[in-house]
Protein backbone atom coordinates (compact mmCIF):
# COMPACT_ATOMS: atom_id res chain seq x y z
CA UNK A 1 0.00 0.00 0.00
CA UNK A 2 1.13 3.48 -0.42
CA UNK A 3 -0.69 5.96 1.93
CA UNK A 4 -0.77 9.31 1.72
CA UNK A 5 0.01 12.42 4.01
CA UNK A 6 -2.94 12.23 6.74
CA UNK A 7 -4.60 15.08 8.82
CA UNK A 8 -6.01 12.80 11.10
CA UNK A 9 -5.61 9.87 13.84
CA UNK A 10 -5.21 6.62 11.15
CA UNK A 11 -5.86 3.12 13.05
CA UNK A 12 -5.24 0.25 11.09
CA UNK A 13 -7.76 -2.78 12.28
CA UNK A 14 -7.65 -6.06 11.38
CA UNK A 15 -8.53 -10.00 12.74
CA UNK A 16 -5.74 -11.16 10.88
CA UNK A 17 -2.18 -11.36 12.20
CA UNK A 18 0.49 -9.40 9.90
CA UNK A 19 3.67 -9.06 9.20
CA UNK A 20 5.33 -6.15 7.55
CA UNK A 21 7.68 -3.11 7.41
CA UNK A 22 6.75 0.76 6.08
CA UNK A 23 9.00 3.05 4.41
CA UNK A 24 8.62 6.51 5.74
CA UNK A 25 8.93 8.89 2.40
CA UNK A 26 10.41 12.17 3.06
CA UNK A 27 7.83 15.56 2.38
CA UNK A 28 7.33 16.37 -1.19
CA UNK A 29 8.56 12.40 -2.62
CA UNK A 30 5.43 11.55 -4.20
CA UNK A 31 5.68 14.70 -6.17
CA UNK A 32 9.23 14.54 -6.52
CA UNK A 33 9.87 10.74 -7.84
CA UNK A 34 6.93 9.59 -8.72
CA UNK A 35 5.19 12.62 -10.66
CA UNK A 36 2.11 12.26 -8.05
CA UNK A 37 0.74 15.50 -7.15
CA UNK A 38 0.66 15.16 -3.25
CA UNK A 39 -2.37 16.39 -3.20
CA UNK A 40 -3.94 14.17 -4.34
CA UNK A 41 -3.07 11.50 -2.20
CA UNK A 42 -4.13 13.81 1.18
CA UNK A 43 -5.73 10.86 3.72
CA UNK A 44 -5.73 8.04 0.59
CA UNK A 45 -4.37 4.59 0.41
CA UNK A 46 -4.08 3.02 -2.61
CA UNK A 47 -2.01 -0.46 -3.56
CA UNK A 48 1.77 -0.18 -4.64
CA UNK A 49 1.21 -1.01 -7.76
CA UNK A 50 -1.07 1.75 -8.99
CA UNK A 51 2.30 3.71 -8.03
CA UNK A 52 5.25 1.65 -8.73
CA UNK A 53 3.52 -0.31 -11.91
CA UNK A 54 5.63 -3.42 -12.97
CA UNK A 55 7.67 -3.00 -10.19
CA UNK A 56 4.99 -3.54 -7.52
CA UNK A 57 4.65 -7.62 -8.17
CA UNK A 58 8.38 -8.26 -8.45
CA UNK A 59 8.76 -6.65 -5.34
CA UNK A 60 5.87 -8.48 -3.75
CA UNK A 61 7.27 -12.10 -5.31
CA UNK A 62 10.96 -11.41 -3.95
CA UNK A 63 9.43 -10.87 -0.60
CA UNK A 64 7.55 -13.71 -0.38
CA UNK A 65 10.71 -15.75 -1.65
CA UNK A 66 12.36 -14.61 1.55
CA UNK A 67 11.61 -15.64 4.76
CA UNK A 68 14.25 -13.63 6.51
CA UNK A 69 12.19 -10.14 7.69
CA UNK A 70 15.95 -8.47 7.45
CA UNK A 71 15.95 -9.01 4.02
CA UNK A 72 12.60 -7.35 2.88
CA UNK A 73 13.25 -3.77 3.47
CA UNK A 74 16.41 -4.37 1.35
CA UNK A 75 14.89 -5.63 -1.80
CA UNK A 76 12.15 -3.14 -1.32
CA UNK A 77 15.03 -0.14 -1.19
CA UNK A 78 16.74 -1.85 -3.89
CA UNK A 79 13.80 -2.20 -6.21
CA UNK A 80 12.67 1.61 -5.38
CA UNK A 81 16.14 2.92 -6.38
CA UNK A 82 15.75 0.75 -9.65
CA UNK A 83 12.66 2.32 -10.02
CA UNK A 84 13.95 5.94 -9.58
CA UNK A 85 16.89 5.27 -11.92
CA UNK A 86 14.25 4.59 -14.86
CA UNK A 87 11.98 6.91 -14.30
CA UNK A 88 13.71 10.29 -13.32
CA UNK A 89 11.15 12.82 -12.51
CA UNK A 90 13.10 14.66 -10.00
CA UNK A 91 13.45 17.55 -12.72
CA UNK A 92 10.57 19.43 -10.50
CA UNK A 93 12.53 21.39 -8.45
CA UNK A 94 11.95 21.54 -4.74
CA UNK A 95 10.52 25.18 -4.13
CA UNK A 96 12.94 26.30 -1.56
CA UNK A 97 9.19 28.32 0.05
CA UNK A 98 8.46 25.22 0.83
CA UNK A 99 11.65 24.48 2.95
CA UNK A 100 11.24 27.38 4.45
CA UNK A 101 7.61 27.17 5.52
CA UNK A 102 8.61 23.52 6.76
CA UNK A 103 11.46 24.95 9.31
CA UNK A 104 8.68 26.74 11.51
CA UNK A 105 9.84 30.05 10.29
CA UNK A 106 7.85 33.04 11.57
CA UNK A 107 7.06 34.29 8.15
CA UNK A 108 3.75 34.69 6.67
CA UNK A 109 3.03 32.94 3.42
CA UNK A 110 2.67 36.27 1.57
CA UNK A 111 6.16 36.97 3.71
CA UNK A 112 7.71 33.57 2.02
CA UNK A 113 5.68 34.58 -1.37
CA UNK A 114 7.31 37.44 -1.73
CA UNK A 115 10.30 37.17 -1.37
CA UNK A 116 10.35 34.51 -4.03
CA UNK A 117 8.67 35.72 -6.35
CA UNK A 118 4.83 34.39 -6.26
CA UNK A 119 1.59 35.72 -5.57
CA UNK A 120 0.21 33.77 -2.17
CA UNK A 121 -2.16 31.93 -4.07
CA UNK A 122 0.67 30.42 -6.41
CA UNK A 123 3.01 29.31 -3.41
CA UNK A 124 -0.33 27.80 -2.16
CA UNK A 125 -0.88 25.73 -5.11
CA UNK A 126 2.95 25.06 -5.19
CA UNK A 127 2.96 23.75 -1.83
CA UNK A 128 -0.24 22.11 -1.78
CA UNK A 129 1.11 20.36 -5.10
CA UNK A 130 4.37 19.60 -3.29
CA UNK A 131 3.15 18.79 -0.12
CA UNK A 132 -0.47 17.95 0.05
CA UNK A 133 -1.74 20.20 2.39
CA UNK A 134 -2.37 23.26 2.96
CA UNK A 135 0.41 26.09 4.46
CA UNK A 136 -1.39 26.13 8.10
CA UNK A 137 -2.20 22.74 7.86
CA UNK A 138 1.49 21.87 6.81
CA UNK A 139 3.06 24.14 9.59
CA UNK A 140 0.49 22.69 12.56
CA UNK A 141 1.66 18.67 11.07
CA UNK A 142 5.30 19.86 10.97
CA UNK A 143 5.23 21.04 14.57
CA UNK A 144 3.02 18.02 16.01
CA UNK A 145 5.88 16.29 14.62
CA UNK A 146 8.60 17.95 16.03
CA UNK A 147 6.52 17.37 19.37
CA UNK A 148 6.76 13.89 18.70
CA UNK A 149 10.14 13.48 17.91
CA UNK A 150 11.05 15.31 21.64
CA UNK A 151 8.60 12.74 23.26
CA UNK A 152 10.80 10.00 22.16
CA UNK A 153 13.44 11.56 22.34
CA UNK A 154 13.12 11.75 26.12
CA UNK A 155 13.54 8.06 26.86
CA UNK A 156 10.06 8.31 28.50
CA UNK A 157 11.82 9.85 32.02
CA UNK A 158 9.86 12.39 33.02
CA UNK A 159 8.53 15.16 30.69
CA UNK A 160 8.22 18.56 30.73
CA UNK A 161 5.19 19.02 29.04
CA UNK A 162 5.00 22.93 28.84
CA UNK A 163 8.82 22.51 27.94
CA UNK A 164 8.06 20.91 25.08
CA UNK A 165 4.47 22.87 24.07
CA UNK A 166 7.18 26.33 24.22
CA UNK A 167 9.88 24.35 21.99
CA UNK A 168 7.81 23.31 19.39
CA UNK A 169 5.98 26.98 18.84
CA UNK A 170 2.13 26.10 20.99
CA UNK A 171 0.64 29.35 22.48
CA UNK A 172 0.10 27.25 25.56
CA UNK A 173 0.00 23.39 27.18
CA UNK A 174 -3.46 23.50 26.71
CA UNK A 175 -2.96 24.62 22.75
CA UNK A 176 -0.59 21.89 22.72
CA UNK A 177 -2.68 19.19 23.90
CA UNK A 178 -5.52 19.94 22.21
CA UNK A 179 -3.60 19.98 18.89
CA UNK A 180 -1.81 16.41 19.50
CA UNK A 181 -5.14 15.06 20.16
CA UNK A 182 -6.42 16.26 16.49
CA UNK A 183 -3.72 15.14 15.05
CA UNK A 184 -2.95 11.45 17.33
CA UNK A 185 -6.69 10.77 18.19
CA UNK A 186 -5.47 10.84 21.70
CA UNK A 187 -3.48 13.43 24.89
CA UNK A 188 0.09 13.21 25.08
CA UNK A 189 0.18 11.15 28.25
CA UNK A 190 -1.92 8.80 27.06
CA UNK A 191 0.07 8.28 23.80
CA UNK A 192 3.09 7.71 26.01
CA UNK A 193 1.63 5.58 28.10
CA UNK A 194 0.99 3.24 24.75
CA UNK A 195 4.46 3.80 23.71
CA UNK A 196 5.30 2.17 26.86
Amino acid sequence: MVIGQTTEPTLFKSEFRHTGFAAKLRLGALHTLFNIPACEMTNQIIELDNVLEDVAPVIMESIAANMFHAVHMQIFEQALFRYIKQNDHTHHSTPQAIICLQSMCPATVSQIACEFGYSPRQLQRKINSFVGLSPGLSRRISRFEKALGLIQFSGHSVIDWAGIALACGYSDQSHFICEFHEFAGCTPTAYLASSQ
